[in-house]
């Protein structure tokens, strides 16, 4: 088994601007979220369904587990931008693709995290907002914006890695 080629790729300043917006949000629904903590029922909304109605509900402390997950998760893939050599690619990686490869892979770990600070930005503070507000739904059509914004760097991705 041959090892992969390391190859630095810069990243852009638009990769630059999405990293700083995706920690900027998560510091906002942290800050949100343990601002408002004491004012937060004991019980509030732990799942909704496709329609945004909330159908599972559990302590207040399950907030954090998932503003924590989500953070975790945030973190993670930032790590991995700097270890493009070890990701997964569909192609054989040779010096010749390398940088592309690399390139696009480092794009698509961006522009995940930026799908996942959104996400789960949106759905602790909505909470919260909603907890506060005495209310248990979120937005019916957040859930197909979600999946949108969840699948479309994959998609993005596989676009321009079939453009050669």
């Amino acid at each position: 088994m041959t090892s992969l080629p390391k190859i630095k790729t810069p990243t852009s300043n638009l990769g630059k601007i999405i990293k700083i917006f995706g920690a900027v949000l998560f510091g906002i629904s942290w800050y949100y979220l343990l601002s408002n903590y004491g004012e937060i029922p004991l019980e509030v909304p732990t799942h909704f369904n496709y329609e945004g109605v909330a159908d599972n509900f559990g302590n207040k402390i399950q907030l954090f587990k998932v503003l924590g997950i989500g953070t975790v998760i945030y973190v993670a893939i930032f790590i991995a931008g700097f270890f493009p050599h070890k990701l997964n690619y569909l192609a054989e990686i040779t010096e010749e693709n390398a940088f592309r490869h690399y390139s696009l892979g480092k794009e698509l770990l961006l522009f995940i995290n930026l799908a996942i600070s959104i996400t789960i930005s949106y759905l602790s503070m909505k909470t919260v907002h909603n907890v506060l507000n005495g209310q248990t739904d979120l937005d019916a059509w957040m859930s197909p914006v979600i999946l949108v914004i969840i699948f479309a760097p994959l998609v993005y991705y596989l676009v321009k890695l079939a453009k050669k």
